[in-house]
């Protein structure tokens, strides 16, 4: 197993030692180290919800911050935002105006023939 990286031995498909981590001496939980999704749950729990903000604090990959945001969301660890909560279109309100208005022929055709 000398000389060979972690890497190459898991294409080969070889296990490394116990503990084997790639030499970061960091747990690691599937693709990520348990110190960033430590990290990436006290952040938000501080209310930075954003990836790239995340990413930039932890010098991570924008992409990688919102995986591991979408991995504690699954595993009931962190709330969904507020924003994914208020997915409702904004122009509803808006919509439903309109058509009560229309409804009763208070609305005016924006076009005159």
């Amino acid at each position: 197993m000398l000389g060979r990286s972690m890497t190459q031995r898991r294409r080969k498909g070889e296990k490394g030692e116990a503990g084997d981590n790639g030499g970061s001496g960091k747990r690691r939980t599937g693709a990520y180290s348990e110190d960033t999704i430590a990290a990436v749950k006290y952040l938000v729990e501080k209310g930075i919800t954003r990836s790239s903000e995340i990413a930039r604090r932890l010098d991570i990959s924008p992409f990688t911050a919102n995986n591991i945001k979408r991995i504690l969301r699954e595993r009931g660890l962190i709330e969904p935002s507020k924003r994914a909560e208020s997915k409702e279109p904004k122009s509803k309100g808006i919509i439903e105006r309109i058509l009560a208005k229309k409804k009763q022929g208070k609305l005016r055709r924006a076009t005159t023939g």
